[in-house]
């Protein structure tokens, strides 16, 4: 590796670590604003929430991709297959994403929406074990048992009589680990 390459590894690092604490940040502050619109008696619904978050970043991705990406751009709006693959991916993984964290949100709070949104790696570790024909290695076994239990302690609170968030809260929670498996998995 070039000198050149070796100092800029760690500049790499240091933006990398620093869009991910931002990213995260922003995610947070997202979740607690749906919450504080959802049950601020605003009138707001999920629906009119997620819609104004995605137009807004698609907005801003679609300026960016104009600005830097230009040609990147062009070429996949002209292969109808890329096409089709944003639209899957845009629907299926991304909206139903969004709207069934907001969903839960709206049923629970953005801290419960976070956790259950989780559940996604606990899904996709599922699928990948069960298309690829193998059982999970002992950490992974132990790493989906307690994601399970970390989602029941959620859902009951300890008490296995009761559901201490409303059920509907609980299966939209199970909806957007679902679709945000499908998100993490459908770009592969």
């Amino acid at each position: 590796m070039s000198a050149q390459g070796q100092a800029a590894r760690p500049q790499h690092f240091v933006r990398g670590v620093a869009c991910t604490l931002l990213g995260g940040t922003l995610w947070g502050f997202s979740g607690a604003c749906a919450q504080f619109l959802l049950a601020g008696g605003y009138g707001l619904s999920p629906l009119f929430i997620t819609s104004v978050r995605m137009l807004g970043a698609g907005l801003l991705f679609l300026a960016y991709m104009l600005a830097a990406k230009r040609g990147m751009l062009k070429a996949m709006l002209s292969d109808r297959p890329t096409i089709l693959r944003i639209a899957v991916f845009g629907v299926v993984g991304l909206f139903a994403n969004q709207i069934t964290y907001t969903v839960v949100i709206g049923y629970t709070n953005a801290g419960t929406a976070t956790v259950l949104q989780c559940t996604g790696i606990a899904f996709v570790m599922v699928f990948t074990c069960f298309f690829a024909r193998k059982l999970p290695k002992a950490k992974e076994l132990a790493g989906l048992v307690l994601a399970v239990a970390a989602t029941v302690l959620i859902a009951t609170h300890g008490d296995l009589s009761t559901l201490a968030i409303p059920l509907p809260g609980l299966i939209w929670g199970i909806a957007n680990g679902l679709a945000c498996a499908f998100y993490i998995m459908y770009p592969k």
